[in-house]
């Protein structure tokens, strides 16, 4: 059978595993796509542009 204008694309298995676990925990879609934006835009706050932080910085 034939499937026209359907992309295939592999799904990292992290990613898998971890979606899993999270509706294991009953967590709801929306609370984990919450949960990435806001680890998202800490990391964007804490980071210097244009410079890499080392382990002693970091701590």
């Amino acid at each position: 059978m034939e499937m026209k204008g359907v992309e295939i694309r592999k799904l990292d298995d992290e990613w898998v595993y971890l979606v899993l676990q999270a509706k294991k925990m009953g967590l709801q879609p929306d609370e984990v796509r919450a949960f990435l934006r806001s680890a998202s835009k800490m990391q964007q706050t804490t980071t210097v542009p244009g410079k890499l932080k080392n382990k002693s910085e970091i701590v």
